[in-house]
């Protein structure tokens, strides 16, 4: 048996931090949309045989108006190709109570009719009638969330998504072949920067014996943002965000993922999008006679670079030169290239004391360690700091209390 599918997740879909376009719109938001509508249109233009969406599909988990109607469009372009999607939810998309629905609530009801419109909220089995392949399984496994299980810890999230995907599984239909879709962090996948929180309350790790042995010919992961292979066999991907949300992914690509399988044969190809640049400039300038000069000189070398990313600066000077750099120059020019200035951040290193015991010695007393102290770090006026210092020292001792 032979099908295709199309695999995207992490699309987050919303408004970040940039230009207010006209109507007031956030520009941000319609980079997402670009590439959201980017990968379907590929995937259309490829034939996939369906789609998987395995969550955070919008930013929050109260999508607005516009939010929701640029991804119904997206799902309508699939839908009209005769492309089936199965959308398995992400920590975005579910609330913390299960007395309200998710993300997608009013799509779900207006697409209820729709069988190859599918959103799994639950662990389960879905059964998708493909256009030219016949049925494929998709196995489902939405994030876990730890209150609506009714859990303390990640150790026992970990052991449920564990127990409950083997539960899972050993009810599929053993003559029809079978992927896996799910929302959560793989033990052995790479985060690059992104965090994970270290507490009780931390980030549960699945282990891959989840896979081990079994019969999914694909799995598609999503919830880290960093596109990977995990494991080989099963293929296990992370299809990675579909844009840039941040600096941690600026070296990134971005893109989705179409996952070709030919009986036992499975090959999967990452296709990058257009997403924005992210660049972040870095000077440490401390001993430099004129930063000004060197940081507009690397601007301008880097302009072609530089066009329509969203850009920071962070500076390093020196006391001495910190008024030798006048950041509206800096800002002014990149106005006129770059999307969107991140931030113009300016760093003061002052000089270092002397810490610890360096230079000192046991045989000093306490008026040539002050003496020391004084010379080493360049102390001004030192024959006034040393008078006041002998006094000091002086007093302690129960000395003379005469003025200085």
């Amino acid at each position: 048996m032979s099908f295709s599918l199309g695999h995207i997740g992490d699309i987050h879909l919303g408004s970040y931090q940039g230009k207010t376009e006209a109507g007031g719109i956030n520009g941000r938001y319609l980079d997402f949309v670009k590439t959201f509508n980017q990968s379907i249109d590929i995937m259309v233009d490829r034939g996939v045989d369906f789609c998987l969406m395995p969550g955070d599909i919008f930013r929050v988990k109260t999508p607005s108006p516009d939010e929701l109607n640029e991804f119904a469009k997206g799902v309508l372009k699939l839908r009209r190709a005769n492309i089936p999607v199965v959308i398995t939810l992400g920590n975005h998309d579910l609330f913390l109570s299960d007395k309200r629905t998710h993300a997608f609530g009013t799509i779900e009801t207006l697409l209820e009719d729709d069988d190859k419109f599918i959103i799994s909220r639950k662990p389960e089995i879905i059964k998708i009638q493909t256009k030219n392949s016949g049925i494929v399984q998709v196995q489902s496994m939405p994030f876990p969330v730890r209150s609506l299980l009714r859990l303390e810890t990640s150790k026992q999230v970990e052991q449920y998504v564990i127990d409950k995907v083997s539960e899972i599984y050993e009810t599929r239909d053993k003559t029809l072949p079978i992927v896996f879709a799910g929302h959560f962090s793989l033990r052995d996948s790479v985060v690059g920067d992104e965090q994970r929180y270290v507490d009780k309350f931390a980030e549960p790790l699945i282990s891959g014996e989840i896979f081990k042995g079994r019969e999914y010919l694909y799995c598609a992961i999503a919830h880290i943002h960093t596109y990977q292979v995990v494991y080989t066999k099963p293929l296990t991907v992370y299809c990675g965000s579909n844009n840039r949300v941040d600096f941690n992914e600026a070296k990134e690509d971005k893109g989705f993922v179409i996952a070709n399988i030919d009986g036992k044969s499975v090959t999967h190809e990452f296709i990058k999008v257009d997403a924005r640049k992210f660049m972040s400039l870095k000077y440490d300038l401390e001993k430099d006679d004129d930063p000004q000069a060197t940081i507009m000189e690397d601007l301008k070398s880097k302009k072609e670079q530089l066009k329509d990313s969203i850009v920071r600066l962070e500076i390093t000077l020196s006391e001495d030169n910190q008024r030798k750099w006048n950041w509206k120059e800096a800002s002014t020019f990149l106005d006129s290239i770059v999307y969107w200035i991140h931030g113009i951040q300016c760093n003061v290193k002052k000089p270092n004391l002397v810490r610890n015991n360096a230079g000192f010695t046991e045989s000093m007393d306490a008026f040539q360690a002050l003496r020391h102290y004084a010379k080493v770090n360049k102390i001004k006026n030192q024959e006034l700091f040393l008078k006041f210092g002998d006094k000091i020292i002086r007093e302690s001792k129960g000395g003379s209390k005469d003025e200085v």
